[in-house]
């Protein structure tokens, strides 16, 4: 009789699983950058008007490159640290 194979020992299997764990790893990694970032803007918002939360806000959202997030943090923690604050460290991609 045939046996069928069992799922671990399955070719795709461990395919698979590193394609899940890579996703995994990329969600947390984007969770703890978006965490980051609204912490920085915590820290600086009393420092910022009105006008320059919105647009830091909108700049946020339009995200799409490390370099834009390190442009938005850049500027969140310059003007933290402008104000005697200081900002915890994260390394971007």
């Amino acid at each position: 009789p045939l046996r069928r194979p069992h799922s671990s020992s399955h070719p795709l299997c461990g395919g698979y699983l590193t394609i899940h764990f890579v996703s995994i790893v990329k969600v947390a990694y984007v969770d703890s950058a978006v965490a980051h970032y609204h912490q920085v803007l915590m820290i600086a918002s009393p420092y910022l008007n009105a006008n320059e939360q919105l647009v830091i806000e909108s700049q946020f959202a339009q995200i799409n490159s490390r370099q834009r997030y390190t442009h938005v943090l850049n500027h969140l923690t310059s003007v933290a640290k402008a104000h005697g604050q200081s900002v915890p460290d994260f390394d971007p991609w």
